[in-house]
């Protein structure tokens, strides 16, 4: 059984049939491998024998969000800290999904709970490089505000 890195991605997708219209592995795959550029510059050892798993929401939205506080699961040592990777429709660009892709709710994220950043819609031309470069930039942004794990903050030392 190979060991699981201290830091690592996964995703969660929110928006029907998302992986016809990008490459959601090689969205995983980028997270992942900035995760481990950033873990040179991250105390990880301050970690404590926990994980930390990076839960990357793709659903409709407007703004990044990033979570202010981590889940615990003490039974597995690990620690999950969300951050929110909007989706954008058609309305928003050009080169958004139709409104069928997406499942609204009612639930407004509360400033309280999470931090927002600009997603740029306007900055790129297909989705694939909006969701990539979206996750680069949430990671960066996650990780220069850290978070609290075992009583320590986790978070570049740049």
């Amino acid at each position: 059984m190979s060991q699981l890195p201290a830091i690592r991605a996964l995703l969660y997708v929110g928006v029907i049939d998302l992986e016809a219209s990008v490459n959601l592995n090689f969205i995983r795959e980028q997270a992942n491998q900035h995760i481990q550029e950033l873990s040179k510059s991250i105390n990880v050892d301050d970690l404590g024998g926990w994980r930390l798993l990076i839960t990357l929401v793709l659903n409709y939205g407007h703004d990044i969000s990033i979570g202010k506080r981590v889940v615990s699961y003490p039974s597995d040592n690990e620690k999950v800290w969300s951050l929110g990777i909007p989706v954008p429709d058609q309305q928003q660009v050009v080169y958004g999904l139709k409104e069928k892709h997406f499942i609204r709710t009612n639930y407004v994220r509360s400033d309280a709970l999470f931090d927002s950043l600009d997603a740029r819609f306007a900055d790129y031309t297909n989705l694939q490089s909006c969701l990539t470069t979206n996750v680069l930039r949430a990671l960066d942004a996650a990780f220069q505000r850290g978070v609290t794990v075992a009583g320590k903050r986790i978070k570049l030392n740049r």
